[in-house]
């Protein structure tokens, strides 16, 4: 478990600061990271088991205005 933990821990980090470089504020950047990471490793579950890409395309249709929306806005 603790490297299975270790290991998305140094997945989700780097989106986290990614997403906080890109105007994401910290304080959802990580919870955004954790929501990227899981969605995608479920979508290629998906995409394996049905030999399909579209869970991918879904997953990356369906997060882009959910980060769009993320991102602070200068008024």
């Amino acid at each position: 478990r603790a490297a299975a933990a270790e290991a998305f821990a140094t997945w989700t980090g780097p989106v986290a600061r990614a997403l906080t470089d890109m105007g994401v504020p910290e304080e959802r950047a990580s919870a955004l990271a954790t929501l990227m990471v899981s969605a995608l490793e479920g979508a290629i579950l998906m995409a394996r088991a049905e030999r399909d890409v579209r869970p991918l395309t879904t997953v990356a249709h369906e997060l882009g205005p959910l980060l769009d929306a993320a991102v602070r806005r200068e008024d």
